[in-house]
């Protein structure tokens, strides 16, 4: 009688394994940070945090939901998005990168804009000293979604 039942558990396990594998193997992949923001936190302090501690940051930050705000200063790509938000006297850019399921949202928004973006945080390229190719110092956001664009 105890084999029976054992054989009968650890068929039960076997079935809701392959259920829930199904599930997610199903489920959407997420393409837009929608929900609520881990860090609101301007891409300038965001810069230098990740230059004051490399390895804290990227432990704090990198893959977290992270909202900020800035002006639109280039549109790139056509299948995907890329917004780059950057002032002119400050030497750094947030390269926004957009799921074509964003096109919607993001296809009013211009250069000059004023926009508040949500995305992931990819994390950040800062140039060594004597590498004469970089031009400037870049944070990357993926699965981003716009939240206001003025």
């Amino acid at each position: 009688m105890e084999r029976k039942t054992l054989f009968k558990g650890i068929g039960l396990v076997i079935i809701i394994g392959v259920f829930v594998g199904i599930y997610m193997y199903m489920k959407p992949a997420s393409t837009a940070s929608t929900g609520k923001a881990d860090f609101k936190i301007q891409p300038v302090e965001l810069l230098s945090a990740f230059e004051a501690d490399m390895a804290e940051s990227n432990e704090k930050y990198i893959g977290k939901v992270i909202r900020f705000n800035g002006t639109v200063s280039r549109i790139e790509g056509d299948s995907a998005l890329l917004i780059t938000l950057s002032k002119p006297e400050e030497d750094f850019e947030a390269q926004c990168g957009f799921d074509k399921s964003e096109y919607e949202k993001s296809k009013n928004v211009a250069v000059g804009d004023q926009v508040t973006i949500q995305g992931s945080c990819d994390g950040v390229d800062l140039p060594e000293e004597d590498d004469i190719l970089a031009d400037g110092k870049y944070i990357s956001f993926s699965r981003c979604s716009i939240f206001d664009a003025k």
